[in-house]
């Protein structure tokens, strides 16, 4: 089996987009990730494509390490180590970023995520799994409870779920201005549709996104299919 994929990132109605994305593929795997930097803060676009990088770059350096939580979690202090020499790097700022990331290896999926950007999977036109936000309600509005932010290491801490794929599966990752532009039920639908291919699913989806995001808006549709 192999992954077949389509991507995009918009800034939406913000001044810049601090979404991050990027694949990698390799004769073991395909790890996609997406970062979200949290507005708010400074660098929030430093922060994503560091810890994006550090993860994409250690799947790379270490391809006969198999996936593992193991393998997240050490991929994991890399990526706070690479934030806090930013940091510093930059006048000892604050920054911080979401992280959601799927690595395919043989028939297994490892998804892990920090914050509130999502990952979906899809098999035989229903959700089978859907990673749960990291947030907290404080005074009527949401507050991310885990991510990747400097001086706070302990926030950045993944939770991790192996998911046994075949062939027609499909899955999303995503930051919040994907699933904010459009009620659940319309995000599924599309993902469950198997009349429609994968593409013209990522085209439906963007220009929902372009028509309500309020955010910058980032996603990775990968369909599992035949080599």
């Amino acid at each position: 089996m192999k992954a077949k994929f389509y991507t995009f990132t918009e800034q939406g109605p913000r001044v810049s987009n601090q979404d991050y994305f990027r694949v990698v593929m390799t004769k073991e795997r395909t790890l996609f990730i997406v970062c979200d930097g949290l507005g708010g803060h400074a660098l929030g676009d430093v922060a994503s494509r560091v810890v994006g990088d550090v993860y994409c770059d250690y799947w790379l350096n270490n391809p006969e390490e198999c996936d593992s939580e193991d393998k997240v979690f050490n991929a994991r202090v890399l990526a706070s180590d690479a934030i806090e020499q930013q940091k510093n790097t930059y006048g000892n700022v604050e920054m911080g970023t979401t992280l959601v990331m799927a690595s395919l290896e043989n028939e297994q999926l490892m998804v892990a995520h920090v914050g509130d950007s999502r990952c979906y999977v899809v098999r035989d036109g229903g959700l089978i799994y859907r990673t749960r936000d990291h947030v907290t309600d404080v005074n009527g509005s949401t507050k991310l409870t885990r991510c990747f932010f400097t001086n706070h290491r302990d926030a950045a801490f993944p939770d991790i779920k192996m998911i046994p794929v075949k062939i027609g599966d499909r899955f999303l990752l995503c930051s919040d201005g994907v699933y904010n532009s459009m009620p659940p039920e319309i995000l599924h639908e599309r993902l469950a549709d198997k009349e429609d291919p994968i593409s013209n699913v990522t085209d439906a989806v963007k220009f929902l996104c372009e028509k309500n995001a309020k955010d910058n808006y980032t996603a990775i549709f990968v369909e599992i299919v035949q080599d």
